[in-house]
């Protein structure tokens, strides 16, 4: 983890069920990696209804996390 992965951060994540099953599932690692090396990489896995949930719920738990 780096430095923007913080103890909250990791508190709000531990307590959604959905991220924590995500960020063990290697497929979605995998994934993450990828996007992470290529954000228009996501386009490719539009059709994935775990991804995207995932990252839905990823993005609105961060958002509102960095902005306060």
């Amino acid at each position: 983890t780096g430095e923007w992965m913080s103890p909250e951060l990791l508190q709000a994540i531990a307590r959604e069920p959905d991220l924590l099953m995500g960020f063990q599932d290697p497929e979605i690692q995998r994934i993450m990696a990828e996007v992470g090396a290529d954000p228009t990489a996501i386009e490719k896995y539009s059709d994935n209804k775990r991804l995207m949930k995932f990252y839905e719920k990823y993005i609105k738990l961060a958002s509102a996390h960095f902005a306060k």
